[in-house]
């Protein structure tokens, strides 16, 4: 991992209602269980949510963003996987 400083002032556009994704992950494979999140306080309370809902599944939350082709998935958090 590499970091660099930076300043805040960088990011023109800041999105404060950001619609996540929940995938969860059997054995390693995609389950098909997979969920959208909206009006989510923070990642956190999605990573609540995903942890109450696993079953002892493994889960990757994602967010999305409007990509050059539709829409597109930035992972932010994910238990084991």
């Amino acid at each position: 991992m590499r970091t660099l400083p930076r300043d805040p002032r960088h990011a023109a556009e800041d999105d404060d209602q950001p619609v996540y994704r929940v995938d969860f992950v059997t054995h390693g494979r995609p389950s098909g269980d997979v969920h959208r999140v909206f009006e989510a306080r923070d990642v956190l309370e999605v990573q609540g949510w995903a942890q109450r809902r696993a079953a002892g599944r493994d889960y990757v939350i994602c967010v999305e963003y409007p990509g050059v082709h539709g829409t597109g998935l930035a992972r932010v958090l994910s238990s084991r996987c």
